[in-house]
């Protein structure tokens, strides 16, 4: 349903003045079926995220190809995808197009984002004058409004006060049980133990380890108690 060939991306070094560019993704080969639940770990810098945002369509691959099969919905950086000049309603309409939600659909996931997002008469004001709290509320609610085959979730919620991050919560698992293929990036790896049955291991934009989910996070536990022994 989900599958990455030979797959490298190549961007510009954020501090580069000099104009150069590095691998942030080499040769990364991955085939997920129906029943997957993959696990993405790794240190910071490692390709984590960026491995996500190809995986979901939004950046393109330098070398290699994407194939997926059904409705991909990415939840990464809540709030980011929102068009600050649009009000919240009109933002509800344009996420759910992208994703391709029917008419009918629309009115029922406008519906939920009334009852579940609890912003009010906010919802017809721009999102530009949003709170992170408020933006991220929406884009999750949105989101988690849409049913998923393709599920790919990058790190925890932040999506408002603490009642409501409980609640997001609830609402995330019964999201990720739901989805035909659920891919997680995640340090808390409890929760990559509790959620996934295989795990992939980044390193330095390549795949160090991918297999069942025990053995990789057991070697990646050793070696990061190598690293911290060796300082």
């Amino acid at each position: 349903m989900l599958s990455a060939k030979s797959v490298s991306v190549r961007l510009r070094k954020w501090n580069a003045s000099d104009g150069k560019w590095h691998w942030a993704l080499r040769d990364i080969d991955l085939n997920l079926v129906e029943g997957d639940r993959l696990g993405v770990v790794g240190r910071n810098g490692s390709g984590k995220s960026t491995l996500c945002r190809v995986l979901a369509g939004i950046l393109r691959p330098t070398e290699g190809s994407i194939s997926s099969q059904g409705t991909v919905v990415p939840l990464l950086g809540f709030g980011a995808a929102l068009q600050p000049e649009l009000s919240g309603v009109q933002n509800v309409r344009l996420m759910a197009r992208l994703m391709g939600c029917s008419v009918g659909d629309l009115e029922n996931i406008q519906d939920e984002v009334v009852r579940e997002t609890e912003l009010g008469s906010w919802l017809h004001e721009p999102v530009g004058h949003y709170s992170t709290g408020m933006r991220a509320r929406l884009a999750f609610i949105v989101a988690t409004s849409i049913s998923a085959d393709v599920l790919l979730v990058d790190e925890a919620l932040g999506a408002g006060d603490l009642a409501f991050r409980q609640r997001a919560m609830q609402r995330l698992t019964m999201f990720m049980q739901k989805a035909r293929v659920l891919v997680m990036v995640s340090h808390q790896l409890q929760e990559i133990q509790k959620n996934c049955n295989k795990v992939v291991w980044m390193e330095d934009g390549m795949i160090r380890s991918l297999g069942e989910t025990d053995d990789v996070l057991q070697q990646y536990k050793e070696a990061m108690h190598s690293d911290r022994e060796s300082r």
